[in-house]
């Protein structure tokens, strides 16, 4: 991959881990908070490796959503980094199909994105697979324990027009000391497999399918006053 497109990721750590990439050449990171932006260019420094002041890294302050409906660029990646979608909140208009029908339509061909997709199992997480899914016409799941969450937090990953093959250990493993410019803390072959090894209870609940996440639904929940921890959870 060659550009990449972040929407949310103001703290720097997702732009911290792409620029890790040899192959990366730009990445524009568009957030809705400069606060958060500035805060974690004078005081994150150590955690994001000064990521948000790296050349490559052009940002845009602004509604993510909006940015991509009108810029005309094209991405290999693009990371949806956002806040979860709780009532009231300010991205749940970031995970609705009419949504992932323009992050697709922003894609290269073969182009991947990525989505946090919160707590992994819960019925929030599978809606939001499902939707994905129903965008793309496929869809992968994976999770790692997010110590700083305190739980399994969920991933879901899409292709446009191109296959979603997971790798071999030693694939990963070659791919690290090839294409990454050091050592990540946390990936490895066996660390990578891992995150798409799906228990059966949880495997069985995602290929059932769920309802799926429509703009009308999130505009209810963004004036909502219904004390509840997730949106879209029923």
């Amino acid at each position: 991959p060659r550009s990449a497109l972040i929407v949310g990721g103001g703290d720097g750590c997702a732009a911290r881990e792409l620029l890790k990439d040899v192959d990366i050449r730009e990445i524009t990171l568009v957030d809705l908070d400069k606060d958060v932006i500035e805060v974690s260019k004078k005081f994150l420094k150590k955690i994001n490796e000064g990521s948000l002041e790296n050349k490559k890294v052009k940002i845009v302050v602004g509604d993510g959503r909006k940015f991509l409906e009108k810029t005309r660029n094209k991405y290999d990646i693009i990371v949806i980094d956002a806040t979860d979608p709780i009532p009231s909140g300010p991205s749940l208009l970031l995970y609705s199909r009419q949504f992932y029908e323009v992050v697709k339509s922003k894609l290269e061909d073969g182009g991947a994105f990525v989505t946090q997709a919160t707590v992994f199992g819960s019925n929030q997480y599978t809606r939001i697979y499902s939707t994905i899914k129903k965008v793309f016409g496929n869809a992968v799941c994976s999770h790692s324990f997010v110590k700083s969450f305190g739980d399994d937090w969920g991933f879901v990953m899409a292709t446009k027009n191109g296959k979603n093959a997971t790798r071999e250990k030693d694939e990963v493993e070659l791919w690290i000391k090839s294409k990454l410019r050091k050592t990540p803390k946390y990936l490895n072959g066996e660390t990578y497999i891992a995150n798409f090894s799906i228990p059966n209870e949880i495997r069985k609940k995602i290929e059932k399918g769920s309802k799926i996440i429509e703009d009308s639904e999130a505009l209810r929940a963004k004036t909502s006053e219904v004390s509840s921890v997730w949106a879209f959870e029923k």
